[in-house]
C-alpha cells in the first residue's frame, strides 16, 4: 500500500495519520514543501515529528511548514489585549509633561 507508485500526498497523509500523534497532513506544494498541523504538541514534539517525516520521505520532500489555526475567540482576546495596551500607552503619554511647553503668558 505504501509503494513508491502511490501519489506522495496519499503516502504522506497515511504516514502522518498513522505515525504522528496529534499531527495532520494539510498538503504539499509543487516545490515539495509539506504543510502539517499539530494539535496538543510542544514545539519540541513538533520538531521530532517533522524530523520523523523528513527521515521517512527523504529527498521526496523539501521543507516542512507548520500551519497554525487560530480560533475567533483567540483572535478576539488578542485584539482586546492589544487595544488595552494601546489605551494604556496613550494614557502614559498624556501624563508626561511636554518639555517644550513654556506655558501661558
Amino acid at each position: 500500500m505504501n509503494s513508491k507508485n502511490d501519489p506522495i500526498h496519499k503516502r504522506l497523509a497515511e504516514f502522518v495519520q498513522d505515525k504522528i500523534t496529534g499531527g495532520t497532513f494539510i498538503g504539499i506544494s509543487d516545490e515539495k514543501e509539506v504543510f502539517l498541523s499539530f494539535e496538543g504538541l510542544t514545539p519540541e514534539d513538533e520538531s521530532v515529528a517533522k524530523t520523523k517525516v523528513k527521515g521517512h520521505f527523504g529527498d521526496e520532500i523539501n521543507k516542512i511548514a507548520t500551519i497554525v489555526s487560530v480560533s475567533m475567540e483567540e483572535v478576539t482576546r488578542m485584539v482586546d489585549g492589544l487595544n488595552t495596551a494601546l489605551k494604556e500607552l496613550d494614557e502614559e503619554e498624556e501624563k508626561k509633561p511636554d518639555l517644550l511647553d513654556i506655558g501661558n503668558f
